[in-house]
């Protein structure tokens, strides 16, 4: 069933008579998601009857009709209010009740997020407000398009990996000159860096450290790079470990631990898999050899237009489906060497999962 279709069948599943969105979609996803239109302002879009409709101020209105993918774009001046003080709603208010009632709509869904003082203003006019969270579920399977992106953003971000991984080489580099480098490189690549990981030494110990000062010959260089795509807003995902010389004994160890932890986890990745039988694989690989304990986090989640989505792949007993793009990226975290963390995107398919990344991952830089 295509997504539209099965968010309009949940909705009459509950009795709802449409969904209400108003948000800005350089923040909301699901929104960006259902519109296809980029805005820096708050808009409204009702998905009702099968057909989507977008409310948006006369600044956006050309825009809005040229580039998303509603079926009808309207524009609030055509929806005069009341901006009197004291006792009338607010003018937003004001206009989504005028459009609800021009729809003939009164049970409404909304999403967790939409804005309290809308809905309760609503509310009060004598509508119906229901929470509806299924845009973030219907939205994990990936249309080909969205992998299509997933992949581009992927390659500016191997492109970025290479450059960290070329510095890392140089004497007297520091954690502060590669996120540099790799920045300039995304923007370049039509990327949003975003918050980049470059950590060296024992402080790599902490995943979401993101590094500071030299990288010494022999330390770790935790490098987890996930940009996103300034148009099409899709996110890529990548970590690698990187040592500048010849590594210790022990973080040759944790390397090929985490590499074959990582491989026997991928290797289960398919359509019908169970989320907690891919982290049980990582966690029987570490318990074997007695770092358990190092392991601190659980083993992938699911990314699109936002860098976590679901699935996780963790102690839970959900099950991949086909086109969802999800992580593999078990790691280990030593306080007194530092961490090694190796990740891939990996798309979800019925016979098995096709990995989306490229780069190689071997230790030395």
């Amino acid at each position: 069933m295509a997504p539209l279709a099965e968010l309009d069948r949940q909705l009459r599943a509950r009795g709802i008579q449409g969904l209400l969105c108003h948000a800005d979609t350089e923040r909301d996803a699901d929104l960006l998601y259902l519109s296809g239109f980029l805005a820096p302002d708050p808009f409204t879009l009702l998905r009702a009857r099968g057909r989507s409709l977008l409310l948006v101020s006369i600044l956006e209105y050309g825009r809005a009709r040229r580039e998303s993918r509603a079926d009808r774009v309207l524009c609030t001046r055509d929806f005069p209010v009341d901006g009197k003080p004291g006792g009338t709603p607010a003018p937003t208010v004001q206009m989504l009740a005028a459009l609800l009632r021009r729809e003939r709509l009164r049970r409404i869904g909304v999403p967790s997020a939409f804005p309290y003082s809308l809905g309760h203003g609503l509310e009060r006019l004598g509508f119906r407000l229901e929470t509806f969270d299924g845009v973030k579920g219907i939205r994990t399977v990936k249309a080909p398009r969205e992998i299509a992106s997933i992949r581009r953003a992927q390659r500016a971000t191997e492109r970025g990996m290479a450059i960290a991984r070329r510095l890392v080489r140089r004497r007297g580099t520091t954690c502060e000159a590669v996120r540099r480098r790799v920045d300039q490189t995304l923007l370049g690549l039509g990327c949003e860096p975003g918050h980049l990981i470059v950590a060296a030494g024992p402080r790599s110990a902490d995943p979401h450290y993101i590094g500071a000062g030299p990288i010494r010959p022999g330390d770790p260089v935790v490098c987890d790079f996930f940009p996103r795509l300034l148009e099409e807003r899709y996110f890529a995902d990548m970590t690698r470990t990187f040592v500048r010389g010849r590594p210790s004994p022990r973080l040759r160890e944790m390397h090929g631990l985490v590499l074959r932890a990582q491989e026997a986890a991928i290797a289960r990745v398919r359509a019908g898999a169970r989320c907690r039988d891919i982290h049980q694989q990582v966690l029987d690989i570490f318990d074997e050899a007695g770092v358990r304990d190092l392991y601190i986090h659980t083993t992938g989640h699911g990314l699109g237009l936002e860098i976590h989505e679901p699935p996780r792949i963790a102690e839970n007993d959900a099950l991949l489906q086909a086109g969802q793009v999800v992580t593999v990226e078990p790691g280990l975290y030593d306080p007194r060497v530092g961490g090694v963390r190796i990740e891939d995107m990996v798309l979800v398919k019925r016979g098995g999962g096709e990995n989306l990344t490229r780069f190689p991952k071997q230790l030395e830089a």
